[in-house]
């Protein structure tokens, strides 16, 4: 007992020390890891830049436990080699194993470039500049060429873009045979191809590889190449900045489907500005309306009748519309703003500018406007205003409203019941819109000027906003310089695009590797952030 009761002082004892001397200090995880691993000495085997290379494994160690990253699209062999290699891991250390059945090209540098697929366990941080380089023959190629790939229509890097070298120069090169060297750009767009040898080769690039066969032999792959082969020795100091481009894909319809009674919509893989449609001849109203990459046949017949569709020789296609239910259709349809669901009576509310022109846009095209059933008044004053209302000419399911707009004024237009009658005989409900018109010191102005223009050629010219949406766009040709007041525009930071029209078809077209074609250059320029109440003087000269 006396044991016990003195063990219990000594630990009580203890516990007091502790508790009255020591001095907590909190754990911390330490600085935070950002260095890639390292290899250590004599860690690479068989040693780097190694001539007179026979295929084995090949061994590296590092200074650290390391982990792998996307092998497949990170470990880049250059020349390609045919079948994949393995790269595995054990520890810290690596093994890269060729193929049994691979057999390396005679007298030729190889380079393997690890990218980012070496990384620590800690915080993921690649090993650096990770490259092994060797010879089948008894030197090491050191020629190298630089440069760099972007898209031609956006003027960015695309991920995963490459550039190829080729000694067979033909034209289908790039379509049979795999690339004698290949670099992949970074994501800057910038590249490098080292350890060359002297020679001839044709530049291809090449984005979105499908199937990943170092082959340009799909539609959605984008390409560029060099006009010409380019001549490698130890004098070359050309950059090749080559542009990216998707050729212009053979129209495809989609889809083709009868909405309703009297809509019939085709469905296309792109814009169908090449397309040729036509139809059966009637006295009923029939009308074709293009919508980005979709057509819409509106009409009113009672009978089926057949809408031919064809495109250039390669093919043809015949619909033939269903007979629904007219009646059926009328009973369970409205005559409404497009896309909306709005509650009846709703009031559709909006601030715009004096000089602003408004577009509303129904579900049916209109037949008739009864502007005996339009009222258009200010503020609560129900006394008749100027106003003018028309269909548009290509759209017609949709009015334009101007009038002589007078700043700080709400403007109510109201369409009674039977304002408007549809293609069908459908007319509308009652339906609400007022408008308020915001003082001119709420806007800014812009003074575009472009200059330095070829009056031998013609150019397509975009006002967009800092989205890319399309605020304006026009044409220029035959002149040397043009310019256009903005006024009313929303403080924002705009920017133009030109594109030089080649072909004056008034459309960017994109290049065609068959026909030797490059696509059609694009200038972008960001303008001055244009203020509130501010005035903005803009001379552009695009260089292209």
């Amino acid at each position: 007992m006396m044991k016990n009761l003195l063990l219990f002082a000594l630990f009580t004892l203890i516990v007091l020390c502790f508790s009255q001397c020591a001095n907590p200090i909190a754990l911390t995880g330490g600085e935070k890891d950002e260095q890639g691993p390292g290899i250590v000495k004599d860690g690479i085997l068989p040693k780097n830049m190694k001539i007179g290379f026979v295929k084995e494994p090949i061994y590296i160690t590092f200074d650290e436990w390391v982990k792998l990253n996307d092998v497949l699209n990170q470990v880049i062999v250059s020349p390609p080699l045919e079948y994949p290699p393995k790269v595995k891991l054990k520890g810290k250390e690596l093994t890269f194993e060729f193929d049994d059945q691979e057999i390396l090209k005679e007298e030729t540098t190889y380079t393997i470039n690890f990218g980012e697929a070496v990384q620590d366990i800690t915080e993921g941080n690649p090993a650096e500049d990770l490259r092994y380089v060797f010879s089948t023959g008894d030197k090491i190629d050191s020629l190298r060429i630089t440069g760099s790939l972007l898209d031609a229509l956006e003027g960015t890097a695309v991920e995963g873009s490459m550039v190829m070298l080729y000694e067979n120069l033909s034209d289908t090169a790039v379509t049979t045979i795999k690339p004698f060297y290949f670099a992949r750009a970074d994501k800057g767009g910038r590249f490098t191809i080292s350890n060359v040898k002297e020679g001839t080769f044709q530049v291809i690039a090449l984005a979105n590889d499908q199937g990943k066969k170092y082959l340009f032999d799909n539609p959605e792959e984008m390409i560029g190449f060099q006009e010409a082969p380019i001549i490698l020795n130890d004098t070359f100091k050309q950059s090749i900045d080559l542009l990216l481009f998707k050729e212009l894909a053979p129209l495809q319809n989609t889809e083709s489907e009868e909405v309703t009674f009297g809509h019939v919509v085709y469905k296309f893989n792109r814009e169908p500005f090449d397309l040729n449609i036509s139809y059966d001849e009637s006295t009923y109203y029939t009308k074709i309306e293009y919508e980005n990459d979709s057509i819409h046949v509106w009409h009113n017949r009672l009978e089926p009748f057949n809408i031919y569709t064809s495109y250039d020789t390669l093919w043809f296609d015949t619909l033939a519309t269903k007979k629904l239910n007219r009646n059926e259709f009328i009973d369970q349809s409205s005559l409404r703003l497009r896309g909306a669901s709005r509650i009846p009576g709703a009031v559709s509310k909006k601030a715009i500018h004096s000089k602003e022109a408004v577009e509303i846009l129904f579900s049916h095209p209109i037949d008739k406007l009864n502007k005996d059933s339009i009222l258009f008044y200010a503020d609560s004053i129900a006394t008749e205003l100027t106003y003018d209302l028309n269909l548009d000419d290509k759209v017609q399911r949709k009015l334009i409203l101007k009038s002589n707009w007078k700043e700080s004024i709400v403007y109510k237009f109201q369409l009674n019941p039977g304002a408007l009658t549809d293609i069908y005989g459908i007319t509308n409900d009652t339906m609400r819109f007022e408008y308020l018109i915001s003082k001119k010191d709420k806007f800014g102005e812009l003074n575009l000027k472009i200059t330095d223009l070829n009056p031998a050629y013609s150019y397509i010219v975009e006002l967009q906003k800092p989205d890319k949406k399309v605020l304006d766009k026009f044409y220029i040709s035959g002149k040397e310089s043009f310019e256009k007041l903005y006024e009313y525009l929303v403080p924002n930071d705009y920017s133009l695009e030109i594109i030089e029209d080649v072909n004056g078809n008034r459309r960017w077209d994109p290049g065609s590797y068959e026909a030797k074609t490059y696509p059609e250059r694009i200038f972008k320029s960001k303008l001055e952030t244009l203020r509130a109440n501010w005035t903005v003087e803009s001379e552009v000269k695009p260089t292209f």
